[in-house]
């Protein structure tokens, strides 16, 4: 079983998109640290298979984590899909993002999206 690891700062977000995972028969775990460095370190030490990350969060931004994630020797390789409200693609493509995704999207494009990741870090 995959491991999704979901950083958005919207709780209602991370509620529904935790259900959706769990009923897709991933485990998923919800980081909700209010600080870059608290998440860092907690992605280091969970080390989820892929995470959905938010381009804009309260507490940080999305694209700066993404550069930390990749300069990191333990997150280094992880599956990152970014999203936002508003096309930030070429930018996360920039950053090391695996895929992008924009809000709102559809259930099935996100699952279609992670299958494609999971498969390609595996194969």
């Amino acid at each position: 079983m995959s491991t999704i690891g979901l950083i958005d700062d919207d709780m209602t977000t991370r509620t529904l998109l935790k259900t959706l995972l769990e009923m897709e028969g991933y485990a998923v775990i919800a980081f909700d640290q209010e600080n870059a460095s608290e998440l860092l370190a907690s992605l280091a030490n969970q080390r989820p298979d892929l995470i959905i990350l938010d381009v804009h969060l309260r507490y940080a931004d999305g694209l700066e984590l993404l550069k930390h994630i990749r300069q990191n020797q333990t997150t280094k390789n992880l599956r990152v899909v970014m999203s936002s409200g508003m096309d930030y693609s070429t930018q996360c493509e920039k950053a090391g993002a695996n895929a992008f995704l924009m809000k709102p999207y559809m259930p099935d494009d996100l699952l279609a999206i992670i299958h494609e990741q999971l498969s390609q870090q595996s194969g």
